[in-house]
């Protein structure tokens, strides 16, 4: 299923670039998350001509060639192309991305465009020929993230019982939190000025939430109406990374305390339900 993606182009709302459903498999189930609703752009007027973003601002030469990421819901292009001068020319982009990342585990979330060129070992300049400002650059990052979070997205099966499902939740997101925490801190700064990562916010909460009506999916099935939705509400709530971040960074647990917790707080959420 395809949505449309539009893109500004000075003020103008062209939609031409398609946004696929998403779809998340948990053991046996297999939950659909709605299409991102078709927000245009933010920021600076863009204007497409073939492969390439040109900005109609005060860019520099080397920012009005540079490829812009187009959405997260595309995979990172990680195949190495074969010719020699674009291979370079991939190299050079996976590093700086790489860079990107590895500035942010080092809790620098909002690293320039120098910082970042330092650490990948390459000029500004090429910084700018690849990436036409730093918001594409951190939604670049943001893609590789994606993809990482998605090979440690081990489905659970809703066949197990109750506590071994709950014990599988919290540890493997556990894992998956702490790996990720670098990246989204940055991504939740820079959400209120970057359209692209907003949206990314909004399908990726949609995705969580399926998947916990799936893995929890015979307990939620017994209730209905009110009940349903407000229980929902509340295992979203304790099982997303936000309340893993407060419990990591305002409480002070370790990772060990904080997946107790998690685990203890679904067990009572859930055990005692009718």
């Amino acid at each position: 299923m395809l949505a449309v993606q539009p893109f500004r182009q000075c003020g103008k709302v062209n939609a031409r670039e398609p946004v696929h459903e998403v779809t998340v498999q948990t053991g046996r189930s297999v939950c659909k998350a709605p299409p991102v609703s078709n927000d245009v752009l933010g920021g600076e007027c863009l204007r497409l001509q073939g492969r390439f973003w040109f900005t109609v601002d005060g860019m520099s030469i080397a920012q009005h060639t540079a490829e812009r990421p187009e959405s997260l819901d595309e995979p990172a292009r990680d195949t190495e192309p074969t010719d020699g001068r674009v291979a370079r020319s991939h190299r050079s982009r996976r590093a700086i991305v790489d860079a990107m990342r590895a500035l942010h585990a080092e809790g620098d979330l909002r690293p320039t465009a120098p910082r970042v060129a330092e650490r990948a070992g390459v000029s500004v300049r090429t910084v700018w020929q690849q990436f036409a400002d730093m918001e594409a650059l951190l939604v670049e990052a943001s893609r590789r993230d994606l993809e990482i979070l998605m090979t440690m997205l081990t489905p659970i099966d809703i066949g197990l019982p109750l506590d071994e499902r709950i014990t599988r939740f919290a540890s493997r997101n556990a894992l998956i939190y702490e790996r990720m925490a670098p990246g989204w801190r940055a991504a939740r700064l820079h959400e209120p000025f970057s359209a692209e990562l907003r949206r990314s916010k909004q399908r990726n909460s949609a995705l969580g939430k399926a998947e916990i009506e799936a893995v929890f999916a015979p307990e939620l099935r017994r209730l209905g109406g009110q009940t349903r939705i407000e229980l929902t509400i509340a295992l979203v709530g304790v099982g997303f990374w936000p309340f893993w971040e407060s419990l990591r960074t305002d409480a002070g647990a370790s990772t060990e305390q904080a997946q107790d917790i998690v685990s203890a707080l679904l067990t009572a959420s859930l055990a005692q339900r009718p």
